[in-house]
């Protein structure tokens, strides 16, 4: 692969890692469940921390999607009679950008939907994200797959 395509997958992760929260979180991470823990109501199950965990999933979800359909496209753009079937993404810089900031701006948004209560259109929103990403990385593979 080129070093543009590892330039893509690189940024994306870095990105994803820095939403996520990174080591600053894993340190957190105890005294944020013996919180929920001393907060939750009697007779209440895990299933609410098990929707965060799930949401926050889908969040860096969104980052590897994105920076595996990144790298796969600079990667099938370096053979020949391939091109960018969008207009607006034949730009590389246009294209690296929006790959980091449609899920920055996913994240923002369906963070806030979540904590003002709408946690299924939250939830929706990411996993769209991470389906649409998912589905040009696999689209691309295959594409490149079959050019031997």
């Amino acid at each position: 692969m080129s070093k543009t395509c590892w330039s893509a997958l690189l940024i994306g992760l870095v990105m994803g890692q820095a939403a996520f929260g990174g080591a600053d979180s894993a340190r957190k991470e105890p005294e944020r469940k013996e919180k929920e823990r001393l907060t939750m109501p009697m007779g209440s199950s895990s299933a609410a921390l098990q929707g965060n965990s799930l949401f926050t999933g889908l969040g860096v979800g969104m980052f590897v999607a994105a920076s595996g359909d990144a790298a796969s496209t600079e990667w099938g753009l370096t053979r020949p009679y391939l091109y960018e079937a969008n207009p607006l993404m034949r730009s590389r810089p246009i294209r690296i950008a929006s790959h980091a900031v449609v899920p920055l701006v996913t994240w923002w948004a369906s963070d806030h939907l979540h904590k003002n209560g709408q946690r299924k259109l939250a939830l929706a929103m990411r996993i769209a994200v991470v389906a649409v990403y998912g589905y040009a990385t696999l689209h691309n593979t295959r594409i490149l797959s079959r050019m031997k």
